[in-house]
């Protein structure tokens, strides 16, 4: 008798939520998925099949009920791939890594608009990649992300006054204050007009990176192809 197994594909915003909730989570789950082909590979009858990191599938969300739950038009894929003994999925010693990194990769770096488009998104500083947890885009696919996350790899000091909702960044000699629900900040005392207003997302607010590391005195360089936002930055 023979069995097969698989690892069924979740919209890629799932693998971001549990990425972001918990990145050790996360890794735990790469480090299973692993542990779970070691076992079933020591049976000849035995056979693993990966569709999580199908951009194909997991990057179209109107094939989804929810974050998790794909349509039966999927399962009819899912079907068919095993049925074929599609290379493509089917887990073996030499691609068991292949697919844990290309899950990782989308997990960290899908990004969504407000009106629920799906982007992938990269940054990075000098050369080296920047790690971040929530992320929007908003504007002419600008991407927002959290102070927390922003401010420090930007060299700045962050700091947030609850009360008024404003959050404000200082670094070598440049303040830039914005406020939550306001299209409007203060950069070195002036008035500066912002493409879209910062947002609280669970109880993180969201501000612009584009904007706010040229306002720090930051090079950005911007490259949007496709649905791929890639940013480098250099101080």
């Amino acid at each position: 008798m023979q069995f097969y197994f698989y690892y069924p594909p979740y919209s890629v915003m799932r693998q971001v939520a549990w990425y972001s909730d918990n990145p050790i989570r996360f890794g735990n789950q790469l480090v299973m998925r692993k542990w779970m082909y070691e076992q079933f590979r020591q049976f000849d009858n035995v056979s693993l099949y990966d569709f999580q990191a199908e951009s194909k599938w997991t990057f179209n969300l109107d094939l989804y009920k929810d974050l998790s739950h794909h349509s039966e038009e999927v399962n009819s894929w899912i079907a068919e791939a095993i049925g074929e003994k599609s290379p493509d999925y089917l887990v073996t010693d030499e691609n068991i890594d292949e697919f844990n990194n290309k899950l990782q990769s989308q997990a960290e770096s899908a990004v969504t608009d407000l009106s629920g488009n799906l982007y992938q998104s990269s940054v990075q500083f000098g050369g080296v990649q920047l790690g971040y947890t929530t992320r929007l885009i908003q504007g002419d696919k600008e991407l927002w992300l959290t102070a927390k996350d922003l401010g420090p790899a930007l060299g700045a000091k962050v700091e947030w006054d609850g009360a008024s909702k404003t959050v404000t960044l200082t670094s070598g000699g440049h303040r830039i204050a914005m406020t939550v629900g306001s299209s409007k900040a203060l950069v070195d005392g002036t008035s500066t007009d912002l493409e879209a207003a910062p947002l609280l997302v669970g109880g993180k607010v969201l501000i612009p990176l584009a904007f706010t590391a040229e306002q720090l005195g930051w090079d950005v360089t911007t490259d949007k192809k496709g649905n791929w936002i890639r940013y480098s930055l250099t101080p």
